[in-house]
């Protein structure tokens, strides 16, 4: 979180209190609702950027992830492994041909 700098406008208010007018501490007040209000932006960009960093890298999981599962499942495509028909029952699959390392 970024901190805000501090007012630029505390003379003014100052000078304009000190020389009787009102209007000093009007200014003074809007100035610190403005930099309350800037602060909480502020807070609300940082939010949304770290959610957006977030979603990024789970995005990227999850796309690692199908790429993975894709891929096995075109591996036991080109294997042509038949699928079980019940819960005892083990696919056969072709023996190795040639020297096997």
């Amino acid at each position: 979180m970024r901190a805000v700098t501090p007012s630029r406008t505390p003379k003014p208010p100052r000078s304009l209190g000190n020389d009787g007018f009102d209007m000093g501490a009007a200014l003074a007040d809007a100035d610190a609702g403005w930099h309350s209000q800037l602060q909480v932006l502020l807070d609300a960009c940082a939010q949304i950027s770290n959610h957006l960093d977030y979603s990024v890298k789970s995005s990227r999981r999850d796309d690692d992830f199908i790429a993975a599962q894709v891929s096995a499942f075109k591996i036991t495509e080109y294997l042509d492994v038949p699928p079980t028909t019940s819960d005892d029952e083990v696919p056969h699959l072709p023996k190795a041909e040639g020297p096997v390392m």
